[in-house]
């Protein structure tokens, strides 16, 4: 056919009213134009074209353009190129039409690169137009989501969407009902594009969605009206993937079902197009799955179901959020729009810090434009295993729970109203909440435990956080119940994790040093506060080696620093019971307080209370001489019949302290009814030796004397006065005495030289001698008005004066000579005998 074909003549006809049309209906019109351009042309000669396709010359597609263009307004249609033909095995005619554009008034609305229609014949021949199939190639999907939730779509490469048709998707699915009663499309079966760009815009959230390479089909059934829409796509890892939509509705009616299959899309597109998943946006990892909703008679969803897997991925709502890694999780979900409750089924989250398994809803409120602001959620756990790697020496298993939540995805804010987990063992209630501010997480965490076995809270204990004091409570709490346990964990952006931990227990047993025995039936509570943990007894028990039970109600043990390098285990160890049994506690290492000095345990009767404070390195192998200690306590109602052999030594209180280098044990009390203050000392550490002292004050008077044995003769000593005595002590070897006094209140007699102190009157005697069975003088000095002398004095063994030497012996204006004076027996006076002098 030749270019310079003239027009063909047509009749005048009416102006039609001009108008705006939609996309569709230019393309219907289009297709109008051309069928009736060639029948008018003559081109459809059926036996010219079996089999063949021919283009129409430049002119056609200009009469076409005008022919179109006078009937709208504002807009303007250009086609390319238009062939026709009869080229498939039914001989329908075809129309191809290439390069259709719209054009607006200031710029070009859109173009279909290119578009194919094949006509009913048996139409065709009666005079009339029925398209039986659409094709079109490169075509552009565009829909625009506004601020309300409602769609806006228009057909076409690079369409703008102002103007178009706008409403819910039931809306459009209807306008496409309503289409195929036009008399042009009610023979129209199928409806196909290639190369499809899916172009959707979301003013909800600003975001938009560019899918390229798709293929869409629309089939026009009896009863029903049916569009599939699938897209190859790579990912970012260049895998393929595939998306495919489709959505079918019956005839007449405005309701419709969607059905989307997904494979590895950002779990973040998902949640911005589906209001009711907003809660995915959180996540960034790739998801798999499919869904279908139920779209009801008013346009709105009314359910959704499907199934959901993610890929590895991790959980991090911002940017300034630290990620928190997890390899895979899925779950099956149902929401039910009337009731505005997400189920969520055979949920499985496997995480590094956590495995779950469990099921559960949320219902959704607070919507804004379709999207809720507010999700409660309540879930089951059916079984959740804690096992970070590095963390917890083995995983820690709950074999049930529930969640109870609030979470408000615009604010990126998460309300724990209630966290319950449960094992046979234990049952942990928590509630918190976490954030996201403007420099990363901010979180707060309490729980509660009402009761657990001990090892099963130090299970809990991260493995890599300070691992001995971890190591130590692990081998030295041995048994026991906790209760009532409280802990509190705090995060804040910029600032070391704030951690607060207290519990009660009872039945415990606890090794505090592994030279003492253990701390039997311990009750008490401990508490974590930062890096410092303590804990106290209420009640406990500790078996002394001598097998006497000693009461450790008090005790505190105290570690000030779990993560220092060093770390130290603080104790204040207060031990109230039988004398006995505290001294045999003390005489264990690394004290040993009697046996260093030649004494046993059993030295005396009484009660005490001791506070013993020790330092213990939190070593594997502590060393003895990095302990270090201080005792200090009371020893009341102290008898001892040993301690001073052949005397007995009562006390109602005496005072114990161990204290740098220094031992003593000191007080009030009676040597055979002799009052006494005295302090028994030694050196301890390491070098310190066997010896021992002790330094007090000691009553004389005749009674004293007596007591003691040292028979005087009667009348010999009156009054009463003080002596300060030291004895010094070493094993092997009698103790020896120094006693010193000025004899001040004691008054002295001796009738054979006819001489007297006067009990005023003061003097100086000491007195040196060795204790044992039988006590021996070996030096003796006394001066006092009237009378000097130097001396020893034997005992008799039992008791009484044997003899005394005293040389020489001075009485003013009477004597100046060696003396003896010879006991002879108890009630009886002395003999003296004078050996010679002045």
């Amino acid at each position: 056919m030749s270019d310079d074909v003239p027009e063909p003549e047509t009749k005048t006809e009416k102006q039609p009213v001009k108008r705006r049309w939609t996309w569709l209906r230019c393309t219907l019109a289009v297709v109008e134009a051309a069928v009736v351009l060639v029948l008018v042309a003559g081109i459809v000669a059926v036996l010219a074209m079996m089999g063949r396709t021919i283009e129409l010359p430049d002119w056609a597609s200009a009469r076409l353009e005008d022919r179109i263009n006078a009937q709208i307004e504002g807009e303007a249609i250009s086609v390319g190129r238009i062939a026709v033909g009869l080229t498939d095995s039914q001989f329908r005619p075809t129309i191809v039409l290439q390069d259709v554009a719209l054009k607006g008034e200031k710029s070009a609305l859109g173009t279909l690169p290119k578009l194919l229609t094949k006509l009913d014949t048996s139409e065709l021949l009666q005079g009339r137009i029925a398209v039986e199939t659409l094709e079109l190639s490169g075509a552009t999907l565009k829909l625009e989501r506004d601020e309300t939730g409602q769609f806006a779509f228009a057909f076409g490469a690079g369409l703008s969407v102002d103007g178009a048709s706008t409403g819910s998707v039931a809306d459009f699915l209807a306008r496409i009902d309503a289409a195929f009663e036009d008399p042009m499309l009610r023979e129209l079966e199928d409806v196909s594009a290639t190369g499809v760009v899916l172009d959707l815009l979301d003013k909800r959230n600003d975001q938009r969605v560019l899918i390229e390479n798709g293929r869409l089909k629309l089939r026009n059934l009896r009863n029903a009206i049916s569009v599939d829409v699938t897209f190859a796509v790579a990912l970012d890892d260049g895998s393929p993937s595939r998306l495919v939509f489709s959505a079918d509705k019956a005839k007449g009616g405005r309701g419709a079902r969607l059905v989307g299959k997904f494979d590895g899309i950002a779990a973040r597109d998902l949640a911005r197009q589906i209001g009711s998943l907003n809660f995915l946006e959180v996540l960034d990892a790739p998801i798999s799955g499919a869904l279908t909703a139920e779209i009801d008679e008013k346009g709105e969803l009314a359910a959704l179901a499907g199934s959901l897997k993610l890929a590895e991925g991790v959980l991090q709502p911002a940017e300034q959020a630290k990620p928190l890694p997890f390899k895979s999780a899925q779950a099956y979900i149902r929401y039910e729009a009337a009731v505005q409750r997400l189920y969520l089924d055979n949920i499985t989250v496997d995480a590094p810090e956590l495995r779950v398994q469990g099921a559960g809803h949320a219902d959704l409120m607070d919507f804004e434009n379709s999207i809720p602001r507010t999700l409660l959620g309540q879930l089951r756990f059916t079984d959740v295993r804690l096992d970070p790697e590095g963390i917890f020496e083995r995983p820690v298993t709950f074999t049930d729970g529930a969640l109870d939540l609030r979470y408000r995805p615009q604010l990126l804010q998460l309300d724990i109203g209630q966290l319950v987990l449960r094992n046979p063992g234990a049952e942990i209630v928590a509630y918190g909440d976490a954030s996201v501010e403007k420099d990363g997480w901010k979180a707060g965490l309490d729980a509660q435990i009402s009761r657990i076995a001990q090892g099963d809270l130090l299970a809990l204990w991260p493995h890599s956080a300070a691992e001995k004091t971890r190591g130590w409570l692990i081998e030295n709490i041995v048994a026991g119940d906790l209760k009532d346990a409280a802990a509190a964990l705090r995060v804040r952006p910029g600032q070391p994790l704030q951690q607060s931990v207290t519990f009660n227990f009872e039945g415990a047993n606890v090794r505090y040093l592994k030279t003492l025995p253990p701390i039997r039936k311990g009750k008490g509570y401990g508490t974590i506060t930062g890096n410092s943990f303590t804990l106290a007894l209420h009640e406990g028990v500790v078996t002394a080696p001598n097998g006497a039970d000693l009461d450790v109600s008090g005790s505190v043990m105290q570690i000030p620093d779990m993560t220092h390098e060093l770390a130290l285990s603080d104790i204040d160890l207060n031990v109230v019971g039988p004398l006995q049994g505290a001294l045999s506690l003390l005489d264990e290492k690394p004290f040993e307080f009697l046996s260093k000095s030649g004494l046993e345990p059993d030295l005396a009767t009484g009660k005490a209370s001791v506070v013993a404070s020790l330092s213990v390195p939190l070593l594997e192998d502590v060393k003895l001489k990095d302990i270090r200690y201080e005792v200090s306590g009371d020893l009341t109602g102290v008898t001892s019949e040993t301690l001073v052999e052949a005397r007995t030594l009562k006390a109602d209180l005496l005072k114990l302290s161990a204290a740098g280098k220094t031992l003593t044990i000191g007080g009030r009390g009676t040597l055979d009814g002799v009052p006494f203050n005295a302090t028994w000392e030694r050196a301890i550490g390491p070098g310190s030796g066997d010896g021992s002292t002790v330094k007090g004050a000691l009553e004389l008077s005749a009674s004293a004397l007596d007591a003691l044995d040292i028979g005087l003769p009667d009348g010999s000593v009156s009054g009463k006065g003080r002596g300060e005595l030291e004895v010094a002590l070493e094993r092997g070897r009698a103790p020896e005495l120094v006693l010193t006094s000025t004899l001040e209140g004691i008054g002295l007699k001796i009738d054979a030289l006819g001489w007297a102190k006067p009990k005023a009157a003061k003097g100086i005697l000491r007195l040196e001698a060795v204790l044992g069975d039988t006590p021996d003088v070996r030096a003796l000095s006394l001066k006092a008005p009237g009378l000097e002398t130097k001396g020893t004095v034997s005992i008799r063994k039992g008791g009484g004066l044997d003899r005394a030497i005293l040389s020489p012996l001075k009485v003013a204006g009477k004597l100046n000579s060696r003396v003896e004076v010879i006991g002879q027996g108890r009630n009886k006076p002395a003999l003296l005998v004078v050996r010679g002098g002045d």
